[in-house]
């Protein structure tokens, strides 16, 4: 079978299992970046406040992202050890539950699989960031989704993805770096749920139309590749396999879910990304399209489903080959002494004359980090550097 044949059958099934949308499946890849910093800084007096956004970006600078048309042939061994490269905790078993991702190639060496538990991690930003049911199930499948991208290559990737959409829920910002870490925010947190026909959120509602910006550096890199591309149903995972299919010429199935119980609120949170190597048969890829199709949505798995189960259901017999050790995904990082030198940058970017306008109106300079919801409380002792080094 030909490259171009594969390819076109692939298109024709490998698909995005969405929270929403888990009937649908379809096939995508593109690509695109943008890079953003942001604190929202306010002044106060005898405590905290809610805090207003504004937001300090860097833009990152495009630049091609060069494909080969030509497929290099090399063995199924090489595929194979090339799919296990991968910082992991070696002490790590990848069949155990709790959040995990685990990277797993079959057994002919046909199909790469990357399988994400995270429902920690969602949790965790939930609680971070005060979410509504529908801001987390799009931050938690961006979140997820951006956690499998940086995984995808192996080689301690920085990947943040940004979606710009002109919906309720505003901007919304996820990052990933090695290790595992993966943190993000929504520009509107509080946003009111929007429902399908059949009662489901609607999360592509919620982000509405825009654009889909990705951006991927490596500290080998002289400057990252970016790219950006219209949203495409504003679903999350059907924009980024867009994303990859469009601009790393890639063929993929992406499935990313967040379920909710009325008792424990966020269930589950999990999501897949699989990869057609040069070598997949005809049965192959006609087993792998049966078992996607036949898969539940992610948001229903059961608490208790691990990365490994989905392994299981995705290979069924096509043979589920060798694990990595796996890591655990992590939100962050974080912490309020990590970021102060840069809160402080965003301070001084003030200037000096509103900064001591602030401090004799409100006595102190709160900064927030968008993506950590930690907080830090300047005085103006500890203002006093900046005022003068920016006289």
């Amino acid at each position: 079978m030909t490259t171009a044949v594969l390819s076109h059958r692939l298109a024709a099934f490998a698909t995005v299992l969405s929270c929403a949308r888990g009937e649908e499946l379809r096939g995508v890849l593109s690509g695109g970046s943008l890079l953003c910093r942001s604190f929202a800084v306010r002044g106060v007096r005898g405590g905290f406040s809610r805090l207003g956004r504004s937001e300090c970006r860097i833009a990152g600078r495009i630049a091609p992202v060069l494909v080969s048309k030509q497929r290099r042939l090399i063995s199924k061994d090489a595929v194979r050890a090339r799919a296990l490269e991968n910082g992991s905790d070696a002490e790590l078993d990848p069949r155990e539950g709790g959040d995990k991702l685990v990277r797993v190639i079959s057994k002919d060496a046909e199909v790469s699989v990357l399988s994400l538990v995270a429902t920690e991690v969602v949790r965790e930003a939930q609680q971070r960031h005060s979410t509504s049911p529908i801001a987390i199930a799009a931050l938690g499948r961006t979140l997820m989704g951006t956690l499998l991208l940086g995984a995808l290559k192996g080689d301690a990737e920085t990947v943040q993805v940004v979606f710009l959409g002109d919906g309720p829920l505003g901007q919304m910002t996820a990052i990933s770096s090695d290790g595992g870490y993966v943190k993000g925010f929504v520009g509107n947190p509080l946003c009111d749920a929007l429902y399908k026909e059949n009662g489901k959120l609607s999360v592509g509602l919620a982000v509405g139309s825009g654009v889909l910006s990705v951006v991927r550096n490596n500290r080998k890199w002289k400057q990252p590749y970016t790219g950006t591309i219209p949203i495409y149903s504003g679903e999350v995972a059907e924009d980024i396999a867009h994303y990859l299919a469009d601009s790393e010429q890639m063929n993929t199935a992406l499935g990313l879910g967040v379920g909710f119980d009325k008792e424990v609120g966020i269930k589950f949170a999990g999501g897949f990304l699989v990869q057609i190597l040069p070598f997949c048969s005809d049965e192959t890829l006609a087993k792998l399209e049966e078992n996607i199709l036949k898969m539940k949505p992610l948001a229903e798995a059961p608490s208790d489903c691990k990365a490994s189960d989905i392994v299981e259901a995705i290979l069924d017999g096509i043979g589920v080959g060798d694990y990595n050790n796996g890591i655990i995904p992590r939100y962050g990082p974080c912490g309020v002494e990590l970021l102060k030198p840069r809160m402080m940058r965003a301070v001084a970017s003030l200037g000096p004359v509103e900064v001591q306008q602030i401090l004799d109106e409100q006595g102190s300079v709160e900064v927030r980090c968008e993506y950590c919801g930690d907080v830090a409380q300047f005085s103006e002792a500890d203002l006093q550097q900046v005022l003068q080094s920016s006289s």
